[in-house]
């Protein structure tokens, strides 16, 4: 049971009302739960009253972000903080009422929905909006009665400015800072280093520094890009293209087409043999084309901890037109850590 919460506020325009079943009031709370009966949008976050009504929804722009957030055990609530007003911003047009999203978890978990907010186009770190569909969407919802998200009554709430500065201040401590890139602002921690040295699995951190640094040297390649929003991401499949995923709840892999037909792309996975359905919908989601999946048979893994580092290497050997087959395993981490050092990467052993 999670006693220590904390909780980000985002400022928001307000969430599309669909029906007059509801008068809402200022400081009114409404939880927000998935809706995964939801036809328009498979991630879709719907806004409930107290007698659990729909009353609106998340807009989807956000909405992945916050379906991931709350499969990880947080919470979402709206707090209403004015009265009902004509959207300015919804192609549908229609009624919203401005108010507050409040997001509620552990503070790592926050730390990335905050970066999530912000890649999805927030303005303010993060400002975001809490809207819905047009009022015909209403009726194709399933509403299910016997949802009840639970709200942390005794969340510690951080302002969100306050919190991210604490973050950069952290990040950016010389007692603790190991790397920092110098194509974006990611940063490595001396703790990050650990994890790599003590043969822990790999972080989002590490597979994006990775990445960005891969990017510099290969900047012609599609691909290499933020595993946070990996589920926005849409790569022209004619173009060459190599990309890290997170899949199977925490697994990396690898998926390119460099040196296969058009229309064609490679998996590399050091662990499973096959292609479950969600990497599958995955894969065929981030390019702009539906494309043939085929699995490289590479040699597998000793243990479940390395498929961070086996992916970084797969992606390094395929960017340098290498066939990445096999590599010597207990070499692959010393290796990795002289790359990050050296701010340059080279094949893997």
């Amino acid at each position: 049971m999670m006693t220590d919460k904390y909780a980000y506020k985002a400022c928001v325009r307000g969430y599309h009302v669909y029906r007059s079943i509801w008068t809402p009031f200022v400081g009114e709370l409404l939880d927000c739960a998935r809706d995964t009966g939801n036809r328009h949008d498979p991630y879709a976050i719907e806004v409930v009253n107290t007698s659990r009504e729909t009353v609106g929804h998340l807009p989807k722009k956000i909405s992945s972000t916050c379906s991931l957030f709350l499969r990880k055990g947080g919470t979402i609530c709206c707090k209403v903080t004015g009265t009902r007003e004509y959207s300015q911003d919804l192609v549908q047009g229609g009624v919203e009422i401005p108010c507050v999203v409040v997001f509620k978890g552990d503070k790592c978990l926050l730390e990335k929905v905050s970066k999530l907010l912000l890649y999805s186009g927030q303005k303010c770190p993060p400002v975001n909006s809490a809207a819905a569909g047009s009022s015909n969407q209403v009726d194709n919802c399933e509403q299910n009665p016997s949802k009840k998200p639970r709200l942390v009554s005794n969340a510690k709430v951080i302002d969100i400015d306050e919190c991210n500065q604490d973050h950069k201040k952290d990040e950016s401590s010389t007692s603790d800072q190991w790397l920092c890139s110098a194509h974006s602002s990611i940063k490595l921690s001396k703790s990050d280093k650990l994890i790599i040295v003590e043969g822990q699995k790999l972080n989002d951190k590490h597979i994006n520094y990775a990445q960005d640094l891969l990017k510099s040297m290969f900047p012609d390649v599609e691909g290499l890009r933020c595993v946070l929003i990996q589920e926005r991401f849409k790569f022209d499949h004619r173009k060459p293209c190599v990309q890290i995923l997170h899949t199977r709840g925490d697994h990396w892999v690898v998926v390119s087409n460099l040196q296969c037909q058009e229309g064609t792309v490679v998996t590399y996975d050091t662990v499973f043999c096959d292609v479950d359905e969600k990497t599958r919908s995955l894969v065929n989601g981030i390019f702009d084309h539906k494309v043939d999946i085929n699995v490289n048979h590479m040699h597998k893994q000793k243990g479940s901890t390395d498929c961070g580092v086996f992916s970084i290497a797969i992606a390094t050997s395929l960017l340098c037109k290498m066939d990445p087959i096999s590599f010597q395993q207990s070499s692959l981490r010393s290796h990795l850590i002289c790359c990050f050092e050296n701010n340059h990467f080279v094949p893997f052993p």
